[in-house]
């Protein structure tokens, strides 16, 4: 169940309050949709019953009029909807429960769309491997802007295998676990057939209140090689442009559909005309799934018809925005950026004025900027501070307070000098607004901008929103691990980006050898080295001497084309060299331990600290892996053949990425942990990994499984006892016990007004070490910090 609440005049019919978890306002804000009896689903999902509120006579209804007349054994959710979502324009909403779609129009209305909700076919909701890795959404539905139709994805899930989780202490489990099953498809199974279909609740005529899209058969792909990763309504209610890939996703298909006449029968038919079609030119994915952004026409800059934009890989294999001006075309009008570096997101597009707004990494790849370009193709033009984040916002409204290296600890190569700072937005509906957020690499604030003038640049005008003082004053009052960004290369020649956090009286000298913990993630497209502000980990460990070290390898994202796709058909052979390599490095370093170097992660990087271990390299003396994936062929099939092709197309690849090789384990201390009831990364991947070590007799190794979590690790309190655990493996093994300094934070107010006393000019944080030895340092456990701050 999820945290609930209750508020005033909010009550049912009974006059008994509706306490709430969820809620969502209509286009007007006229009505308030509550969801109450909420039931976490998978990643995205929650299963609820839902409330119509009316915020003006302060009465409530209940969504679902009818009821529930089928249950699916084994499911979650049963009875409940799974999804409701107001329409864009009006009072009706889509909502979804049993696996049927229905929509109750002008909020009084219901109208069923579909009868034929089961276990195996899903209607408007996401089934499991969509919601994970296609849609990132339990969504699967779209309005029309003008809400006459529903889009929306069916899912024939009759061949898909199914696997079932028991659950031990939860959702009732007792004498006997509890199950519950999934279709999950793993790498070369059958994926669910997935159609899309568009429903006009308001239609009087039955034969045209649900319809399936019919794409252009020579160019459909097959039911078993189709995935739809993308819809977009292009205009009011008559024609959509939807995207497809093959299952392995090397070529993507664009279809312009229309609402037509068939000429036979005389009734409506959505038909799908192919517009243009990619394949990746090294073979390997293609990077983009949902980049669409459809820009409206508009009288104020003579635009007539709809055109669009798209995040795309240009000829050198960076990712920029791609315009075209007719939604019929099958090449670019114009590329509105063009650089060696990517833009991550389309922010606003300000259709009166022509101007798209996007973040980019153009200051360097571990930050991000806010830009605007026009539609013409002017020069992009650079909307978030000039300045270094050192004095983002001016010192004088909010003084930084994270200590960042301005000298080269021994070694360690020089960052190129740049604007430092990460930034995301968020913008109003007509870009007349946004709110940006400063994310770092100093305590994050945020503020609500207003635009002005022809080119969106901000007006002087600005309010703070969060400035997050608390945090700068429990902060100022404690020696902070420095932090270090910089690049190491690899054997190949590579740059890879890389995050040192030291403890807070670092000794450069070679006087004091200090211990390394890296932490890995590294997957295909990914990033973990980004100057953000994050307090985790990697910071306690430096309370207990240890140098912790972050490294983005190839395969990671937003360095281009080459460097990310080298991966392609070959997961963890170039991710574990570099990590390696990393490591090798670091160890030259005249203040390194080169005896005690560890490596852990989680998830993909649990897979890869496993595949560093098992390269028997001999730098890493300690690995710790949570929740990893141990063979590509337990992992789901939408995830894995995007990277690997499929186990028939792949085989000898399938191969060499699992984690088969345990000669490396016999040499380094190895900590592998699990949840029971992880739905993503099935515990099934530690079992095989275990029963190889078993089988070669593998000893020095631990393993600890906690019943019932999911990939996240929640259930029963185990998160934080896996921090603990990793926290005890990592001073046990490298014998800190004994040297590890114990550490507390004063018994202060979070303000500052106890406790020892900081230097007025600058709190410390930017004076010699020995001005400041009165301040105690970053305690010992990311808990302990928690618990001072709150």
């Amino acid at each position: 169940m999820l945290a609930s609440r209750a508020a005033r005049n909010l009550k049912q019919s009974d006059g008994n309050p509706i306490y709430y978890s969820t809620f969502q306002l209509s286009a007007d804000a006229k009505y308030l949709l509550l969801g109450t009896n909420a039931e976490k689903g998978w990643r995205h999902s929650v299963f609820a019953d839902y409330w119509i509120y009316d915020t003006e006579d302060k009465t409530a209804t209940k969504l679902a009029q009818s009821s529930s007349d089928h249950h699916i054994p084994n499911e979650i959710g049963g009875g409940k909807v799974a999804l409701a979502l107001w329409s864009p324009s009006g009072h009706s909403i889509a909502w979804v429960r049993d696996n049927d779609l229905y929509v109750t129009v002008d909020s009084t209305v219901e109208v069923r769309l579909t009868h034929d909700g089961s276990k195996n076919i899903i209607n408007g909701i996401s089934d499991w491997v969509y919601e994970e890795e296609v849609l990132s959404s339990h969504s699967a539905l779209w309005f029309s802007p003008d809400s006459t139709h529903v889009a929306y994805l069916k899912f024939n899930e009759t061949s898909v295998p199914e696997y079932h989780l028991e659950l031990f202490e939860t959702k009732g489990a007792g004498s006997y676990p509890k199950e519950v099953s999934v279709k999950y498809p793993k790498a070369g199974a059958h994926n669910p057939i997935v159609t899309l279909h568009i429903a006009t609740p308001s239609s009087s005529n039955a034969s045209s209140l649900d319809l399936p899209v019919v794409f252009d058969p020579l160019h459909n792909f097959g039911d078993d090689d189709r995935l739809i990763v993308e819809v977009n309504w292009v205009d009011e209610n008559s024609r959509l442009l939807v995207r497809l890939t093959n299952r392995v996703q090397d070529t993507q298909r664009l279809f312009l559909v229309s609402l037509t006449t068939d000429q036979a029968s005389g009734l409506p038919a959505w038909i799908g005309t192919l517009v243009r079609e990619e394949t990746t030119p090294d073979g390997a994915w293609i990077n983009q799934l949902r980049p669409l952004h459809v820009i409206e026409p508009s009288s104020a800059v003579g635009r007539a018809e709809p055109s669009y934009v798209e995040l795309a890989e240009d000829e050198n294999g960076y990712t920029h925005i791609a315009y075209y001006a007719k939604v019929s075309a099958n090449k670019p009008t114009s590329w509105l950026t063009t650089g060696p570096w990517e833009v991550t997101q389309i922010s606003g597009i300000d259709f009166d004025r022509g101007i798209i707004y996007y973040i980019s990494t153009q200051e360097g790849s571990t930050q991000r900027h806010l830009y605007s370009v026009h539609l013409d193709g002017s020069t992009p033009l650079k909307l978030t501070p000039p300045a270094s984040a050192r004095s983002v916002p001016p010192a004088t409204t909010l003084v930084p307070v994270m200590p960042i290296f301005n000298a080269t600890p021994g070694d360690l190569p020089a960052k190129p000098v740049g604007v430092e700072a990460f930034f995301s937005v968020s913008f109003s509906p007509k870009c007349k607004y946004y709110l940006l957020s400063y994310e770092g690499p100093d305590v994050p604030y945020s503020k609500i901008v207003k635009v002005q003038g022809a080119h969106g640049k901000p007006h002087p005008f600005s309010s703070f929103l969060t400035r997050n003082d608390k945090l700068r004053s429990t902060l100022s009052n404690l020696q902070l691990p420095p932090v270090k960004f910089f690049t190491i290369t690899n054997e190949d020649g590579d740059e890879m980006n890389a995050k040192l956090i030291v403890p807070h009286n670092f000794d450069p000298s070679g006087k004091t050898k200090y211990p390394i913990m890296m932490k890995c993630y590294g997957g295909p497209n990914s990033q973990s080295v980004q100057q953000t502000f994050g307090i985790d980990i990697m910071y306690s460990f430096t309370a207990l001497g240890v140098v912790s070290l972050i490294v983005d390898g190839r395969g990671t994202g937003l360095q281009g084309r080459a460097f990310r796709t080298i991966v392609s058909k070959s997961l963890g052979q170039y991710e574990s060299l570099d990590q390696v390599a990393a490591a090798k490095y670091m160890a030259t370093l005249p203040w390194v331990d080169k005896h005690r170097i560890g490596i852990w992660g989680w998830s993909y990087g649990g897979y890869l600290t496993a595949k560093v271990i098992e390269t028997n390299s001999r730098v890493f003396s300690l690995g710790v892996s949570v929740a990893p994936v141990t063979d590509w062929h337990y992992y789901d099939s939408v995830y894995t053949e995007r990277y690997m092709k499929t186990p028939a197309m792949n085989g000898a690849g399938y191969e060499q990425s699992s984690v088969d090789s345990m000669e490396g384990f016999r040499n380094a201390d190895y900590l592998i942990i699990h949840g029971s009831g992880d739905d993503n990364v099935h515990w099934q991947n530690t079992a095989a990994l275990v029963w190889k070590l078993t089988g070669a007799g593998i000893r020095n190794y631990r393993m600890q499984i906690y019943p019932d979590s999911d990939h996240s690790m929640n259930a029963g309190g185990a998160q934080t006892e896996i921090f603990k655990l990793l926290e005890d493996f990592v001073v046990d093994k490298f014998q800190l016990a004994k040297s590890a300094r114990a550490t507390a934070l004063p018994k202060s107010k979070v303000d500052g007004s106890s406790g020892p006393a900081a230097p007025k000019s600058k709190r410390g944080l930017h004076l010699p070490l020995a001005h400041v030895e009165a301040l105690p340092p970053f305690p010992k456990t990311h808990t302990e910090f928690l618990q001072q701050l709150f």
